[in-house]
């Protein structure tokens, strides 16, 4: 990543050597100046003031760049002569005009390049926390050796800011593009409220059982599915916690892809039929939301229904969701007997082709070899 991360540039001070090591070391609120931020490459950097345009205060951080062969650009900041060592944690608003991935990477003076990957949905803001053990060192031929292996917060030099899409795109390779979900052409991000702390992310990062977020006590709320009940808002921040574990792995997944340059699926096995369950079901897996998202390469929905009936109304929610999307959807089908009998094998691949569905997973092999024996 060299051409999108290297950057040189006058030297600015993130935290003075007598900032404490508890609390925010630097908070950047973009609400009248980049305030040393900038844009390298073709990219441009500006400070957008208009009514809503930022997520807090009067302004945010906006980045204008171009997703195309040959071309890069970045936003950078260049810290010197400052001593990060009390960093923990960064903590930043950022929206994007579509959902990618983008890279997070600090640099050390005469060491190597690191890098935090997260996740960005289409026109949503979205609240990023990375703690220090989220950077891994960067390994390709083109990145700065390290010689001791470990982040050296004495001696990071810049910061970088990019989407991940254009990496990929100077590999040149259109197949593995089309699968990460690259879109070409120009493109926005906006940031805002950047926090450089001293403080440490809670242990439990993705879920409070105190529900201090939401202000309520979860092991005092009683069941009501009305909705905006405290009930259903609890259920809300559950669904989003799960969400944002598997747009981490997602992201995470997909930038070890394309950096080691193997075709590695994202894929999730779930059950159908959420919606009609949600309030009751604890599993809070809002799988919708990932396939709406492209979080997934490939989705296996488990269509274990112990009815030819029920299988089919199964068939037919996976079938319409995935209708246009770029996820590949392969059901699954429960062959044999488990808590209940389930229909023969033939009959529910029947079913799932004429539900459109050219390929399904079985559950589970044994069962389908005493299927196939009883055919014969």
């Amino acid at each position: 990543m060299k051409s999108l991360l290297i950057v040189t540039l006058t030297a600015l001070a993130v935290v003075s050597a007598s900032a404490s090591p508890q609390g925010v070391l630097r908070k950047f609120t973009f609400d009248s100046s980049a305030e040393g931020w900038t844009a390298i490459g073709s990219a441009t950097a500006s400070v957008v003031t208009t009514p809503g345009a930022a997520k807090e205060g009067s302004g945010a951080l906006k980045l204008e760049y171009n997703i195309a062969k040959g071309d890069v650009g970045a936003l950078v900041f260049a810290v010197a002569g400052a001593d990060l060592t009390p960093l923990k944690s960064l903590r930043f608003w950022v929206k994007a005009d579509y959902s990618t991935t983008f890279v997070l990477a600090l640099e050390e003076t005469g060491g190597g390049r690191w890098i935090a990957p997260f996740a960005v949905n289409k026109s949503d803001w979205v609240r990023v926390e990375l703690a220090v053990s989220d950077f891994t060192l960067m390994h390709g031929a083109d990145d700065p050796k390290d010689a001791n292996g470990k982040l050296d917060l004495d001696r990071i030099g810049s910061a970088a800011i990019g989407d991940f899409s254009q990496y990929v795109i100077q590999m040149g390779d259109e197949g593995l593009a089309t699968m990460l979900g690259v879109k070409s052409g120009k493109h926005v991000l906006w940031i805002d409220e950047l926090e450089v702390s001293g403080e440490a992310l809670p242990p439990l990062r993705f879920l409070d059982m105190e529900g201090n977020e939401t202000g309520l006590d979860a092991r005092t709320i009683t069941k009501d599915l009305t909705p905006n009940s405290p009930w259903m808002r609890w259920v809300e921040f559950r669904e989003r916690m799960v969400t944002e574990t598997v747009e981490e792995l997602s992201s995470r997944i997909r930038f070890n892809s394309a950096r080691s340059g193997r075709r590695i699926l994202v894929s999730a096995a779930y059950f159908p039929g959420y919606k009609k369950e949600r309030g009751s079901n604890p599993k809070c897996q809002n799988w919708y939301v990932w396939v709406e998202r492209g979080l997934l390469d490939l989705s296996t929905p488990m269509c274990y229904s112990p009815s030819l009936e029920g299988l089919k109304e199964e068939l037919a929610e996976v079938r319409e969701v995935h209708v246009g999307k770029p996820t590949a959807c392969i059901p699954g089908l429960a062959v044999g007997r488990f808590s209940s009998p389930h229909p023969p094998y033939l009959q529910q691949l029947e079913l799932a082709r004429n539900a459109g569905f050219p390929a399904i997973a079985v559950f589970k092999y044994e069962t389908l070899k005493d299927e196939i024996e009883k055919l014969k």
